[in-house]
């Protein structure tokens, strides 16, 4: 067996191409950050001063480590040469960290049920000056990821679902004013938010990943690349659309139905019955190299993609897993008419 690797953050000098400074291990524990096994540098955030360094940390050993979801947002301060703890006492994941451009605040994604890895996104925002931390997505019903400050300091863009679809918003850090920024029947993100807006990939079922730009108020978005242009002019995709399918506890579902490219209305197709997502995902409109509709339904079939019971996207009464078992409540869908 080989040795179990930690990872760790290092800092050193740099200058002309080389390092200039011996690294330093700024953790200095033998806790990983960021987090195993799908944690990257979105867990770890340096301030526009150059001074700290906030990172993702779940600072446990053994059985602990491998059943807790009870990560921590520390952030080392290179002056006093001390590391705090600013989730202290949220027992459920906290990751994520961004600080605002002037300093004063640093963002963060909290999940509140320790255990239970399904729980609601929100953000919390940490103000240095007053020691007091406030979430500014209370009352949502949705996930709130991926939090991004805009320059002014005063505003968060983040990615949520929305009715089978990651759309992007804005809220003000004092929790008013949330505005969805970007629509239609696409994914946005991930993002990077700019001095003069925002730029973000943008797919759907039909559609794979481009660049697109938008303002930071939202409003039309603009394609920036055209990548994938020259091969998808060689090929024919079917139509996409959406339907709402009645539950048998009389609750819509949302399902996505694509067709062939060369689609009959009077014949009869074989269909594909795709049932993933949840509870942590749902079926949106993403564009899958490995679970693609569009490559299933252009063998002649009309794929199925329900939005099942415990997908998020559709409120917290939508999603209804079980903090103690993990479990969806169960609901049978009818099946929707496969002909126009």
């Amino acid at each position: 067996m080989g040795r179990w690797q930690l990872l760790n953050i290092f800092v050193a000098d740099y200058a002309d191409g080389k390092l200039t400074s011996q690294p330093v291990n700024i953790v200095g524990e033998p806790f990983d950050t960021p987090l195993k096994p799908d944690g990257g540098m979105e867990q770890i955030a340096w301030n526009s001063y150059g001074n700290q360094i906030a990172y993702t940390c779940k600072k446990l050993s053994g059985t602990a480590y491998a059943t807790s979801t009870n990560s921590d947002v520390y952030v080392y301060d290179f002056l006093s040469k001390k590391t705090m703890n600013i989730s202290q006492g949220m027992e459920g994941y906290d990751m994520n960290p961004a600080f605002s451009p002037d300093g004063r605040y640093l963002a963060w994604e909290s999940q509140a049920t320790p255990g239970y890895e399904a729980d609601r996104h929100r953000i919390y925002v940490y103000d240095f000056r007053n020691k007091q931390k406030t979430e500014v997505t209370a009352g949502l019903d949705r996930n709130a990821t991926s939090p991004t400050w805009t320059p002014d300091s005063q505003h968060l863009i983040f990615q949520s679902t929305e009715q089978g679809t990651e759309q992007l918003f804005s809220i003000e850090m004092t929790g008013n004013g949330l505005e969805q920024l970007t629509a239609g029947q696409f994914n946005f993100g991930p993002f990077l938010v700019g001095k003069n807006g925002i730029v973000t990939t943008r797919c759907s079922m039909a559609d794979p990943h481009e660049l697109f730009s938008l303002p930071l108020s939202g409003g039309r978005d603009m394609q920036l690349t055209y990548t994938n242009k020259d091969l998808l002019s060689t090929m024919k995709f079917g139509k996409v659309e959406k339907r709402m399918v009645k539950a048998t506890d009389g609750q819509d579902i949302l399902t996505w139905v694509a067709y062939p490219p060369d689609f009959d209305p009077t014949k009869k197709y074989p269909t594909l019955l795709y049932c993933q997502g949840g509870p942590q995902s749902a079926v949106s409109q993403f564009w899958s190299y490995r679970w693609n509709l569009q490559l299933m339904a252009s063998n002649d079939y009309i794929v199925v993609a329900p939005n099942r019971r415990g997908l998020p996207g559709f409120g917290q009464n939508g999603t209804t897993t079980s903090p103690e078992t993990g479990a969806a409540r169960p609901c049978r869908t009818r099946s929707p008419p496969l002909t126009t």
